[in-house]
């Protein structure tokens, strides 16, 4: 993931003159603040349901299935390369959604820092501390781990990057399994495919 976001970085800085290039894109400026956090949260809402709503149906069963053993699920008379191109599409989508409303809102935009590797490493840690196997869990580990980052970056403005990393470093070596391994162990949640 994070060489996909390199490659696509340097593409988009040598395509100049459709982009810009490092200079970015300079968008109309508008006062739209408000518009854009309902706007966000609208799209987050829907991911998070749309996400549930595939985990819960047979093509949920079938993206599990390509997952844990592709070469048996194609065995078994799975499309796995439509599931997957699929899959793909539709998590895109709710990603291209929620770039475009942070672009507007921003009113500028340009490759070092919509394609920069640490916005990668946050997502991949954000995920790693919810945990997978549920939906609303990692929505859970993202709010956490932004919160910690912010509060970080706040009382810490020179060295925040430096504590992230020792909290992500802790998050993969201490909860390997994030909060959902927690909460199976504890009992509060079924360690099967339910949501």
């Amino acid at each position: 993931m994070l060489g996909v976001a390199e490659a696509i970085r340097i593409g988009v800085t040598v395509a100049e003159p459709l982009t810009s290039g490092g200079n970015g894109l300079v968008l109309i400026p508008e006062d739209v603040l408000t518009v854009a956090y309902y706007a966000m949260f609208t799209v987050a809402t829907a991911t998070v349901l749309v996400t549930y709503r595939v985990a819960t149906l047979p093509v949920g069963l079938r993206l599990l299935a390509t997952r844990e053993d592709e070469v048996a699920a194609e065995l078994n008379g799975l499309q796995t390369t439509r599931l997957k191109i699929g899959a793909f599409a539709v998590s895109a989508l709710f990603a291209g959604l929620a770039g475009g409303i942070y672009a507007w809102q921003m009113s500028y935009i340009d490759p070092g820092t919509v394609f920069a590797g640490s916005l990668t490493v946050r997502a991949i840690a954000m995920t790693m501390l919810g945990g997978q196997g549920t939906v609303f869990v990692p929505v859970l580990g993202s709010v956490l781990l932004s919160g910690i980052s912010e509060a970080l970056w706040a009382k810490f403005p020179f060295l925040h990057t430096a504590l992230s990393g020792v909290l992500i470093t802790a998050i993969v070596l201490f909860l390997p399994g994030g909060i959902t391994q927690i909460l199976q162990d504890r009992g509060w949640i079924p360690r099967s495919r339910r949501l």
